[in-house]
């Protein structure tokens, strides 16, 4: 068994602004008081991305054969005052390295337009002051991987 395991930092916006409105044009302040960033710490989505993965291309579903869970997690580093997103998957083998980035691109969708963008958006009015997690703002470029065996 492996664990593999996808992160990369996410910009948090403050966008409990009362005039605030995505249609204004105008981009909400990012937050950089470290007590809120340290308040995301842990926070994180029910869903797995792996769940999706069956309903995906035929890649995907194979994928889905090997790869399981997919569970997401915010953390704080205090290091460096930013909150970093980790998605962690669990695969039967080793993946190829045509799977890990089939994987990174499925991850990177994902965040772009699915259990990211679901989370975002009930994680944003569940909180006060509102804080919107930049999911769209990561680049797939920007996503880092590990593997670890175990």
């Amino acid at each position: 068994m492996f664990r593999i395991h996808i992160s990369a930092p996410v910009t948090v916006f403050d966008i409990s602004a009362p005039d605030f409105s995505w249609n204004s044009g105008l981009i909400p302040p990012i937050v950089r008081d470290s007590g809120l960033l340290q308040s995301i710490d842990g926070a994180g989505p029910t869903e797995h991305f792996a769940d999706y993965l069956a309903d995906g291309t035929d890649e995907e579903q194979s994928l889905a054969n090997v790869v399981s869970s997919g569970a997401m997690k915010l953390s704080y580093a205090a290091d460096t005052n930013q909150v970093l997103l980790f998605v962690t998957y669990i695969a039967s083998r080793k993946v190829t390295a045509e799977e890990m980035e089939l994987l990174l691109d499925f991850t990177y969708g994902q965040l772009q337009d699915g259990v990211g963008e679901n989370y975002q958006q009930s994680f944003a009015k569940s909180r006060s002051p509102r804080l919107w997690i930049a999911f769209e703002d990561v680049f797939r470029e920007a996503l880092s991987v590990s593997a670890v065996a175990g």
